[in-house]
């Protein structure tokens, strides 16, 4: 009986290993896709101001907010997009934005800096999940 429950849980911490690297995979690309829009903003950005069109939520959600607003750029191509890299407490008739000029589309507010504390701890928490799914695929090998 003990020989039938120890492949059930072999089977288990194979899986549980298997999510723990996909799930770091993800992780991982959306924390590259983070830090290349902070790079483009860093090299590339021009600040504008831009009027706030208002804030939507998706699915009613408080925390899945969204700043809508409508901007110009330098060369003169109006856009209107929207961005979760803002704060709250500063928003008014307009706030400045930052964008790049090669990707109009690429924004956030000004304010919100230029860094990469986001992708850096996103990535570090990856790598953790990697880790552990590491731990899990090693520690599941056959005796």
């Amino acid at each position: 009986m003990a020989s039938a429950a120890r492949p059930k849980k072999r089977d288990r911490r194979i899986w549980e290993g298997i999510c723990c690297l996909l799930g770091a995979v993800v992780m991982l690309l959306i924390a590259a896709a983070m830090a290349e829009d902070t790079y483009w903003l860093s090299r590339r950005g021009e600040v504008v101001t831009a009027t706030v069109l208002g804030e939507k939520s998706d699915h009613g959600r408080a925390a899945n907010k969204r700043l809508m607003v409508r901007y110009t750029t330098k060369s003169g191509q109006q856009v209107e997009n929207d961005t979760t890299n803002y704060y709250d407490d500063d928003l008014g008739p307009t706030i400045d934005v930052i964008y790049d000029r090669e990707m109009p589309e690429r924004m956030q507010a000004a304010d919100w800096g230029v860094d990469y504390v986001s992708p850096s701890v996103l990535g570090g928490i990856a790598l953790i999940v990697l880790t552990a799914g590491a731990f899990l695929l090693i520690g599941s090998r056959p005796d």
